[in-house]
Formats: structure tokens, sequence, C-alpha cells
């Protein structure tokens, strides 16, 4: 899993510094088609630093502040297997999708070049 704090570097060059991190923590489960189950949680970081200068009117606390919010809902991601109709009904669905486009587009050339570029239509 990925940790987005993993690898944060800051560095005030003068002065004091002021650095809150919002974490959000969202309990998860993942259930997967053998009945294996894996509890973890997903957490967001919504970060916010500010320079503190007494001497330009800044009074703020400097120093690193966490502020964690825990979530009241679990998330269940489950692995589920589709079945060959469903493969069939995506399939048949491109296909079709295929000859509408194809339909569209050859209406549209035969639309331009009897309307736009004036040829006559000949009829056998």
């Amino acid at each position: 899993m990925k940790s987005p704090l993993e690898g944060t570097k800051k560095i005030v060059p003068r002065a004091l510094g002021r650095f809150q991190y919002f974490i959000q923590i969202i309990p998860t489960q993942y259930i997967y088609h053998s009945g294996y189950k894996i509890v973890s949680n997903q957490y967001s970081v919504t970060e916010n630093d500010l320079i503190v200068d007494p001497a330009a009117g800044s009074f703020k606390q400097p120093g690193v502040f966490f502020r964690y919010e825990f979530s009241p809902y679990l998330v269940t991601h489950y692995e589920q297997k589709k079945s060959f109709a469903h493969f069939l009904t995506r399939c048949s669905a491109i296909i079709g999708g295929v000859f509408v486009v194809s339909g569209m587009i050859s209406s549209l050339v035969w639309y331009v070049e009897h309307n736009y570029l004036k040829k006559p239509i000949r009829l056998l």
C-alpha cells in the first residue's frame, strides 16, 4: 500500500514553522472469492504549513501537529467473478456499438457528399 506521508521533508530556512497534517482514516476490509479476509485502513492526508514570524505580527504556535479523523463507516471490497453470460453481453454491446457508429459515419459521409458537394443521385 502507498503511504502519502512517506519521504515528506519540510525545511524552514528562517523563523519558525507551523505544520499541520489532517489525516482521515477509513476502516477497510477486503473479502476475496476464496473467503480470505484482510482488515486494513485507508487514509488520506491534507497538509497546511505556515511560517511563524513574531516580528511580522504572527503569533501562531510553531510546531508539527497531527489531527486524526476516524470515519464511522466501514468500506468493504468484495472480489466477484463475472459469468460467461456477462462476457457475451458485453461483447454484443461492443459489436452493436461498432455497427451503430459505422452507420452514423456512413450517413454523415452520404449527407455531406450529396448536400454540400452537389453530386446528383444516380439510380440504377
